[in-house]
């Protein structure tokens, strides 16, 4: 994992947790021998992905089924400041955000990276109505949330993205 500010440790957790288990649908993610793919490999294939959530354990798990699917994980970092930081040193493909973090919310970060044109995930237990932003701006991956959940939002939010600049 690379962080803004020299190298950190992440504990290997002790066991991997049980995954769910949905239908997957064209695109999705699934689990093939034990790791999460896509219809052509690794699901998320070299892509830089910033995670931003202040929940330690919750951030080195969205970083470790980020990381199983091939992503380049940026941090996780725990607030805007160092999001922004690591977004300057290191433009990200697609970013991970929970909107609440430690006392503030990140409101303004998901609006700048939709200015900027940064797929955004939002992870977060809000209901997307208290949003002071436009509704459908960002996918929206409501807590609790499983693996597979996770990798498929990351996509969908890449793709739309994506297809959104052939649309120019």
């Amino acid at each position: 994992m690379v962080q803004a500010r020299g190298q950190r440790a992440v504990p290997t957790l002790p066991a991997r947790r049980a995954v769910a288990h949905a239908p997957a649908s064209e695109g999705s993610a699934t689990e093939q021998d034990g790791q999460l793919s896509g219809p052509q490999g690794p699901a998320l294939r070299e892509l830089k992905i910033l995670v931003v959530e202040d929940d330690y354990l919750q951030a080195c798990i969205n970083a470790m089924t980020l990381e199983e699917c091939g992503a380049n994980v940026l941090g996780p970092v725990p607030t805007v400041e160092d999001a922004r930081e690591m977004i300057d040193l290191v433009p990200p493909d697609c970013v991970v955000l929970d909107l609440r973090l430690r006392d503030d919310f990140a409101f303004l970060l998901a609006e700048d990276l939709r200015r900027r044109g940064i797929p955004t995930v939002l992870a977060t237990g809000y209901d997307s109505s208290v949003f002071p932003f436009e509704h459908g701006a960002h996918e929206n991956l409501p807590k609790p949330f499983t693996d597979e959940q996770l990798v498929a939002a990351v996509l969908a939010a890449v793709q739309r993205e994506y297809c959104l600049q052939e649309d120019d």
